[in-house]
């Protein structure tokens, strides 16, 4: 039927991994690494990776670095703002649902994401991966927030870095990602009807 693909998406739920991440501060950090290893899988190995940068390797180095970075006054002090912006997170949740269930509907072959928020300290608003979807909260804080202007953000896109813009950046980027034109010599046409599927959704 039409509806399975609507119905799959819709009833796709945000992981708030930026909430996980600094949840049970009271449990010992090898014990809070694990498990949110476990729960984020991949994910978790791209944020230590490529977003904070602490892989080093040696296990007991990383989670020595890991500690230090729940610490950090600024990473706590973006993570606070992050929490208290986005207490509810349904809004954004539900129109990325009903677009990734059209995406479905009309490309039933394509992958449908886990999504999954995150803090970057400032340094991603989405990231895609061939299975997750994930939103950098700390990106979209509001026009208002005084990091970006602190940060060198120009202000036309401060003036997008608000919390209803991030459905239309997150389809964009995992359409783009997932259904890049194929090959690498794309003529003018085909990077046009390529725009305009990912536009459609």
């Amino acid at each position: 039927s039409d509806d399975i693909g609507t119905d799959i998406a819709s009833n796709l739920k945000i992981d708030r991994f930026d909430s996980d991440l600094t949840s049970s501060p009271g449990d010992s950090v090898d014990v809070r690494f694990a498990r949110l290893k476990k729960q984020y899988g991949n994910f978790y190995n791209r944020f230590i990776d490529d977003i904070i940068h602490i892989n080093f390797g040696d296990s007991t180095v990383l989670l020595m670095e890991f500690q230090r970075f729940l610490n950090d006054p600024d990473f706590n002090e973006v993570n606070n703002a992050v929490r208290d912006t986005f207490r509810d997170i349904s809004g954004p949740e539900k129109t990325i649902s009903s677009a990734l269930g059209r995406y479905k509907q009309y490309f039933p072959e394509k992958t449908t994401p886990r999504l999954i928020t995150f803090v970057s300290l400032f340094n991603y608003g989405i990231i895609c991966t061939d299975s997750v979807l994930g939103i950098g909260l700390d990106m979209y804080l509001g026009s208002q927030s005084k990091y970006y202007p602190a940060l060198g953000f120009p202000s036309f896109k401060i003036r997008k870095m608000r919390k209803e813009y991030i459905p239309a950046d997150a389809i964009h980027a995992w359409v783009d990602s997932d259904f890049d034109p194929e090959g690498t010599n794309h003529d003018f046409l085909t990077h046009m009807i390529h725009q305009g599927k990912v536009r459609y959704l």
